[in-house]
């Protein structure tokens, strides 16, 4: 008897870890997490370990309620035009100073598969240029165009921080399933094409892939090159992650971010800060946020950023603003 071949059944998941960046939107647009989640069956917590998978049909309906919630039809392309290269785990192995556009978008092709089977991915070169496109390995419940925003963004400033002064937006052409999640700066010089839900595509000039460090061909990496705005960033997401904690420390932040406290002292002080110093103005700008607007009543604002105790709160807040909660809510009422 002839045997009939199993199908292969693709459960489409990703890993938590790529909700972080649209977490910590949420908490620092004073969002409700928790009710944003709750359809996901996970919690902030799980989402701040980044360990738990999540089905791909919920990250994509979490990220479209988002921007919906926070009114930004930009939001997926904002996060992924910001998102630091070194906290997407696809990328971690490599040192993006001297990585080329090939280098990292290999990598990220080759790595996919340990974290998401929401699609197949594939980097190919014809001629003078090359594509990378993604197809989906199921059909999504409406069009996930957040996440194919997301995408775009995040390609945009890899080709970018590649290419240097030789990036051109006119030389891109992307086929996405909702063009109107694009910035209209970059519509107006990118082409952007509407294409189905099944995947996306970006075709670009192929000598992009031998550019890095802003468009050098070679593989050394700059003299003292820092990449400010990939650690700035990551930190920042990290803080905003894990904000409500009061124990937050250096020490844990390290643990957290898989460095050590002197290696961040050092990335610090390169940036002419300390961990204390940003953690203390996000949890100023959070609490701002929040009292402007949100309809948290004054007093339970504080664990929100730190400070379950609501006199610990107050005097902060009056360090921060010289007035205490209460009254900065009325006097920024009208605005």
């Amino acid at each position: 008897m002839e045997k009939t071949a199993e199908k292969t059944v693709i459960v489409p998941v990703v890993t938590s870890a790529m909700a972080q960046p649209f977490a910590a939107i949420a908490l620092q647009n004073g969002a409700d997490i928790d009710a944003l989640l709750e359809p996901t069956g996970l919690s902030l917590k799980e989402i701040q370990l980044g360990e738990a998978l999540m089905s791909g049909q919920k990250w994509y309906d979490f990220i479209q309620s988002l921007a919906e919630v926070i009114e930004d039809p930009f939001m997926g392309f904002h996060v992924g035009s910001k998102v630091a290269f070194e906290n997407l785990p696809n990328l971690r192995n490599l040192r993006t100073n001297d990585a080329t556009l090939g280098n990292l978008l290999s990598s990220m092709v080759i790595e996919a598969e340990s974290l998401t089977s929401l699609a197949d991915y594939q980097l190919s070169i014809r001629g003078k240029h090359a594509e990378l496109c993604s197809e989906r390995t199921f059909r999504p419940s409406f069009r996930p165009a957040q996440a194919d925003g997301y995408f775009a963004g995040f390609l945009v400033q890899l080709m970018q921080f590649c290419c240097g002064s030789q990036w051109d937006a006119s030389s891109l052409d992307m086929s996405i399933c909702d063009p109107s999640t694009i910035p209209r700066e970059m519509r107006s010089i990118a082409r952007v094409k509407q294409v189905s839900s099944k995947g996306v595509s970006f075709k670009f000039p192929a000598r992009w892939l031998l550019m890095a460090n802003q468009g050098q061909t070679n593989q050394e990496p700059i003299e003292g090159h820092i990449r400010q705005t990939d650690f700035r960033t990551s930190v920042s997401l990290v803080i905003e992650l894990h904000l409500n904690d009061p124990s937050l420390t250096l020490a844990k932040f390290a643990k957290i971010a898989s460095s050590t406290p002197n290696a961040l002292k050092r990335r610090f002080a390169m940036h002419k800060t300390t961990f204390l110093t940003e953690l203390d103005a996000h949890r100023r700008n959070r609490a701002v946020a929040l009292l402007k607007s949100s309809n948290l009543p004054a007093s339970k604002i504080g664990p929100h950023v730190g400070f379950p105790d609501p006199s610990g709160f107050s005097r902060a807040f009056k360090r921060w603003t010289g007035t205490t909660p209460g009254r900065y809510r009325v006097m920024n009422a009208e605005e």
